[in-house]
C-alpha cells in the first residue's frame, strides 16, 4: 500500500487513489516530464530582454496582460517544443507503462513493441509498423513546430545587439498563490517521493512508516550496495555514459541548430527533421535495431560501453536539438555579423558570440540528458553485456526480484550522484561567468 493511501485508508477506505491506472500513469509521466519543460522554459525566459516588459508596465498595463501579451509569446519556441516533446515523449514512454500499467492489463504503444520483440518467434512486423506511426506522427509535430517558429522568426529574437541584464517581475499580491502552488508541487513530486525512498532504503522489507520503523532505521542497504562491484561497476559506466552522451549531443546539436536557423542552406529543415526522428523511435527499438546491425556489422562495438553510447546519443539528440534551438532563436543574427565585419573567423564567432549567448539553453540541456541518460532503460535492456552494465539495469534486476529496500538504497545513491553533477555544473559554469543559468 501507498503512503498516501496509507494516510487516506480511515476517511476513504483501502486504494483511494489507485495508481495501477491510466490516470496514475499519466500522472507519473507528468512528473517525469516536468524537468523537461521547466529547464526548456527557464532557459527561454532566462534569454529574454526585461526591457520589454518594463516599457509595458511603464505604460500602465497590468502584470497579467504582460504576460499574456509580451512574456508568454516571445517564449512561444520554448512553449511549442514542449508541448511536441510532451506529446511524443508521452507516446514512446516504456518504463512508466511497463512497470504501472502492464501489470494491471493497460497496454500502450510501447508495451506492444516489447511484447512483439520478447516473445518468440520476433513479430518484426508489428513493432515496425507501430514505430512508423510514431514516426509520422513526430513528423507532423515538428512540421507543425517549424512552421510556427519560423513564420516571423525575428519576432522571438530578445539578445540583440544591445546588452541586457535579466531580472525578475514582481507579482504582487499574486505572489502567494502562486507561492502556495509552487510549494504544494514540490512537495508531491519531490519531499514526498525522497521520503519513501530514504526511508525504504532504511528497512530490511518496505512496510508503511511507523514510530518503530522510523525510529530503528539500519543502514544494511547502503554496506551491501557499496559493497557490490556490479552495482558498482554500473554506477561508473553510467556515470562515463551520461557525461559523455550529454557533451556530445549539445556539442554536435549546438552546431545543427545553427546550420538550421542562421543558414539558408538547402536541406536544413531536414537535418532539423532527422535530429528530432529519434524521439519517435522508442528505446526498445532503437535497442534491437543496434543489436541488430552490431551484430552483423564487422566493428568491435557490441559488446562494448560504446553501443551504449552511440544508443544514448541517438536517443537523446532531440532534447538536444530542442535546447539549442529554442535558445538560437531567441539570439539575433546583427550580432554575429558585427563579429564577421571585424575580421573573425566562423569559429571565432561561433566560439566567442554564439556559445556564450545560447549557453544558459546548452546548460540547461546539458543538465537534462545528463539526467534522463543515468536512468535510461528502455534501449540498454537489449544493448547492455556483462561487465557493462548501467545503473537503471542494476535497479530493474533489483525490481524484478522484489528487492524494492536495495532499489530505494540504489536509487538515493544516483540522486546523490545527480546533485553532485548539477552542482559542478553550475560552478563551472559560473568560472565562465555564466552566473545564475542553472
Amino acid at each position: 500500500m501507498g503512503l498516501i493511501n496509507h494516510w487516506l485508508e480511515p476517511l476513504f477506505g483501502p486504494g483511494a487513489l489507485d495508481i495501477f491506472s491510466m490516470p496514475g500513469m499519466i500522472f507519473v509521466e507528468g512528473q517525469h516530464l516536468a524537468p523537461l519543460v521547466f529547464l526548456l522554459l527557464y532557459a527561454s525566459f532566462k534569454s529574454m530582454d526585461p526591457s520589454l516588459e518594463e516599457s509595458a508596465l511603464m505604460c500602465g498595463a497590468k502584470r497579467r496582460t504582460v504576460i499574456r501579451r509580451i512574456t508568454i509569446p516571445m517564449a512561444a519556441p520554448a512553449i511549442y517544443a514542449s508541448v511536441v516533446v510532451m506529446m511524443v515523449r508521452g507516446l514512446e514512454a516504456f518504463e512508466v507503462p511497463a512497470l504501472i500499467g502492464l501489470p494491471n492489463g493497460i497496454t500502450v504503444f510501447t508495451g506492444r513493441i516489447w511484447r512483439a520483440l520478447s516473445d518468440y518467434p520476433l513479430d518484426k512486423a508489428t513493432a515496425g509498423s507501430y514505430s512508423i506511426g510514431l514516426l509520422l506522427l513526430t513528423a507532423l509535430g515538428m512540421w507543425w513546430y517549424g512552421r510556427l517558429t519560423r513564420r516571423n522568426q525575428k519576432s522571438y529574437q530578445t539578445v540583440t545587439g544591445k546588452g541586457f541584464r535579466s531580472s525578475t517581475m514582481d507579482l504582487g499580491r499574486a505572489r502567494w498563490p502562486i507561492g502556495a502552488l509552487v510549494i504544494l508541487y514540490f512537495v508531491v513530486a519531490v519531499v514526498l517521493p525522497l521520503f519513501v525512498l530514504a526511508y525504504g532504503s532504511t528497512q530490511s522489507f518496505y512496510s508503511p512508516p511507523t514510530w518503530d520503523t522510523l525510529t530503528n532505521p539500519s543502514l544494511a542497504n547502503y554496506r551491501d550496495v557499496f559493497g557490490d562491484d556490479t552495482i558498482l561497476r554500473s554506477l561508473r559506466n553510467s556515470i562515463l555514459l551520461a557525461v559523455l552522451t550529454a557533451t556530445a549531443v549539445m556539442l554536435v546539436m549546438a552546431i545543427a541548430s545553427w546550420v538550421v536557423i542562421r543558414t539558408k542552406v538547402r536541406g536544413r529543415v531536414l537535418i532539423d527533421l532527422l535530429a528530432t526522428a529519434p524521439l519517435a523511435v522508442p528505446g526498445i527499438v532503437l535497442g534491437f535495431s543496434l543489436l541488430t546491425i552490431y551484430l552483423w556489422v564487422p566493428l568491435p562495438i557490441y559488446g562494448t560501453i560504446w553501443v551504449l553510447f552511440i544508443a544514448y546519443f541517438t536517443r537523446f539528440m532531440p532534447y538536444g536539438m530542442r535546447y539549442a534551438s529554442t535558445s538560437m532563436v531567441q539570439v539575433a543574427g546583427e550580432l554575429e555579423e558585427s563579429a564577421r565585419m571585424s575580421g573573425a573567423t566562423w569559429w571565432q564567432v561561433f566560439r566567442k558570440v554564439i556559445l556564450p549567448l545560447i549557453m544558459p539553453g546548452l546548460i540547461a540541456g546539458w543538465i537534462y540528458v545528463v539526467t534522463v541518460s543515468l536512468r535510461e532503460l528502455s534501449s540498454s535492456l537489449l544493448l547492455y553485456s556483462p561487465g557493462n552494465e548501467v545503473l537503471s539495469i542494476t535497479i530493474w534486476e533489483l525490481w524484478s526480484n522484489g528487492r524494492f529496500p536495495a532499489v530505494a538504497a540504489v536509487g538515493m545513491v544516483m540522486i546523490a550522484v545527480l546533485l553532485v553533477i548539477i552542482l559542478a555544473a553550475r560552478k563551472l559554469s559560473s568560472r565562465f561567468g555564466i552566473e545564475d543559468n542553472i
